[in-house]
């Protein structure tokens, strides 16, 4: 009546239903016991003190979250969590075995890929071996990373006296496909084309070429085949270039290809392989001379060991198909001299070297 006024507060705590975690499922080995992981997720109304019960009663430790249980069967243990007027409650089931049980499946990776290997089923406890090339080898889901196809053998265990299981998973390693290209470095003249030839021994490969620095005008033919045709009008100092290689199992690798400006020839500009198959598959059956400092032969001539002459021409577009008096040679290290006019004055450029003839 006097207007005096008098305050007074009450804190109301509010405790969500799923406040707490009985734990993740567990599997024991029969006649064994396990420690249940139950946790609070919420802090607790300060101002009482909460209780925690489980039901069926634990081996030991009742009133804790984190008791031990001996069930013989399988069995569901259910947390209880009081706290001031509110009860949560949560379950949490324990299977007792008397062995582990393990399945895993069989992957397939490019080479220098890793992959997850995932091993499931009853167990507490992993081994896989080899361990070499293996993130973790207690993990049941490492990370491999082979070099080559390997077998991986997991052994899984619920611990005490349980029999173990075992599973394999074999890990299919398909190398990338390897790639050569000519010439690899080198060098080109002003106008004049210049031949790029790539090798792999990829199933059904994509080829995807890719300017690394200036390319405009674009100085290649094309860029999604395997043996483009280079030429430059401009003065640009050097092109560089990379392509990748995919095969049809998805593995791919990639090679530089670097080209400078030249003015004057160079025999070293002369571009004779080391080595060719003459099988009849396809590829490299055929040696033929190239570069970019010449546009046409004076001579090629190629000898075996002891001097006689295997094959010669002045047909710069006509290569040795490893043959001799129309038959193949057998497979050995063979010389070769060429001789053929620079692109620029026509001076003559001289170069000779072996070839190795492989089956």
């Amino acid at each position: 009546a006097n207007n005096c006024r008098v305050f007074d507060s009450i804190t109301v705590y509010v405790i969500p239903p799923d406040s707490i975690s009985a734990g993740p499922d567990k599997f024991v080995c029969l006649g064994s016991s396990v420690q249940l992981e139950g946790r609070v997720l919420i802090n607790q109304n300060p101002t009482t003190t909460p209780t925690i019960a489980w039901i069926p009663a634990p081996t030991s430790g009742d009133g804790t979250t984190r008791p031990t249980v001996t069930p013989t069967s399988s069995a569901v243990y259910t947390m209880t969590y009081t706290n001031d007027l509110c009860v949560s409650t949560d379950n949490v089931q324990v299977d007792p075995r008397p062995s582990a049980d393990v399945v895993t499946s069989d992957v397939t990776i490019c080479a220098g890929d890793s992959i997850k290997l995932l091993a499931t089923g009853a167990a507490n406890f992993f081994a896989w071996t080899p361990a070499t090339n293996i993130s973790n080898p207690s993990s049941s889901n490492p990370m491999v990373y082979p070099t080559q196809t390997t077998t991986y053998v997991v052994v899984a265990s619920l611990g005490g006296n349980c029999a173990t299981a075992s599973a394999t998973a074999v890990v299919n390693v398909n190398q990338s496909p390897s790639i050569s290209i000519s010439p690899r470095g080198g060098s080109y003249f002003k106008g004049k084309p210049v031949q790029i030839t790539l090798t792999t021994n990829g199933v059904s490969p994509t080829y995807i070429w890719t300017s690394l620095g200036n390319d405009a005008p674009q100085a290649l033919s094309c860029y999604n085949c395997y043996n483009p045709v280079f030429r430059s009008d401009s003065d640009q100092p050097a092109y560089n270039y990379q392509v990748v290689v995919t095969d049809a199992n998805g593995c791919s690798s990639k090679s530089p290809l670097n080209l400078r400006l030249r003015t004057q020839c160079d025999p070293e500009q002369i571009f004779v392989p080391n080595a060719f198959s003459p099988n009849g598959d396809g590829q490299n059956d055929v040696l033929y001379v190239r570069g970019s400092a010449i546009n046409g032969l004076t001579v090629f001539r190629v000898f075996d060991r002891w001097g006689n002459l295997m094959f010669e021409t002045n047909d710069i577009n006509k290569g040795w198909d490893g043959t001799y008096n129309g038959k193949p040679v057998n497979p050995d290290v063979y010389v070769y001299y060429v001789e053929a006019p620079c692109v620029v004055g026509g001076d003559s450029l001289f170069r000779k070297g072996n070839v190795t003839v492989t089956k």
